[in-house]
């Protein structure tokens, strides 16, 4: 659902496109088909709960094999932006930039979304820098395979004296 780009849950827990993937998948797996049928309603382990750790476990196996082909190609490229959420809450997001390889032995460029970093409007450049390297180092990156900053002209992003990429630098 993910790579599709769609939603999990419609506006009913029975009507999203969660419970219709698994009632698509209970037509080839009969345990599963069995639980679903049979099992009391809170063991069946459908609720939004028990979705949204499906999501999070799944982030973080895609996270995983992210930083592992980023680590093979050795060197990487930070790129980070910032907007305001529909809460008027400032966010940054988290990308990386790297050359991967294809099965086929070709190179390709790829870039990736790590995390968001959620900001004070009144965040400085201090701050940042704290909460970009925070965010390298805890997907398991090593800053110094880092070999290029991509910000916008803020500047308290990409400022020659004090900014975010001074620092990091």
């Amino acid at each position: 659902m993910g790579k599709q780009n769609i939603a999990i849950r419609g506006h009913q827990d029975e009507d999203g496109n969660f419970m219709a993937m698994l009632s698509i998948f209970t037509k080839e797996k009969s345990i599963l088909r069995d639980h679903l049928e049979n099992a009391p309603r809170i063991s069946k382990y459908t609720c939004p709960v028990i979705q949204n750790d499906i999501i999070l476990f799944s982030a973080e196996q895609i996270l995983d094999v992210i930083i592992d082909i980023c680590r093979r190609s050795v060197i990487y490229a930070l790129i980070a932006d910032e907007s305001t959420d529909f809460t008027n809450k400032e966010q940054i997001s988290i990308c990386i930039r790297f050359v991967g390889r294809k099965e086929d032995g070709k190179h390709r460029i790829r870039e990736e979304f790590l995390n968001f970093v959620h900001a004070d409007i009144r965040t400085n450049a201090e701050e940042l820098t704290t909460k970009f390297l925070e965010t390298i180092q805890s997907v398991g990156l090593s800053v110094n395979d880092m070999r290029i900053q991509g910000y916008d002209g803020a500047s308290v992003m990409s400022g020659h004296v004090s900014g975010v990429q001074t620092r990091i630098r």
